[in-house]
């Protein structure tokens, strides 16, 4: 959200792009694992770095967000509806994907067919103890 400024995703902390690109390379990794400070950066100063394909402008509209997106709101029962047409409507209004988008009549449907009748894939919220699986 900051032109692609890199930075970790637990502290908000400037990071490099080796770390970046470690962390990246290891979703699975716990946060102890990806800690920048272990990676004895813990005393190095930082420059700020940015991702390689907002450096070099292979994003066509820059990297500045066209749409801010809750995951919260997403699977809320009564904003989830109106967080999916925020999706729909960004995704319509860019010319690489606008001519792929649903009818707006459908964007409901959609909704209620992923979240509420769970016939999307398995995300977080679909485990025995949720718990363990949220940033905190």
């Amino acid at each position: 959200m900051e032109g692609g400024l890199l930075r970790d995703v637990i502290t908000h902390k400037l990071v490099t792009e080796d770390h970046w690109t470690e962390v990246m390379l290891r979703p699975f990794a716990t946060r102890d694992q990806i800690d920048f400070d272990k990676f004895g950066n813990s005393t190095a100063t930082v420059e700020p770095a940015y991702d390689p394909h907002c450096a070099n402008n292979d994003i066509s509209h820059g990297c500045e967000p066209v749409e801010v997106i809750s995951v919260d709101r997403l699977v809320d029962q009564t904003k989830g509806p109106d967080e999916t047409a925020k999706i729909a409507k960004a995704l319509l209004s860019d010319s690489k994907t606008g001519d792929h988008v649903i009818a707006q009549e459908a964007w409901g449907c959609i909704w209620e067919e992923m979240i509420v009748h769970k016939r999307g894939p398995k995300t977080i919220y679909d485990r025995p103890d949720k718990s363990e699986c949220m940033l905190s």
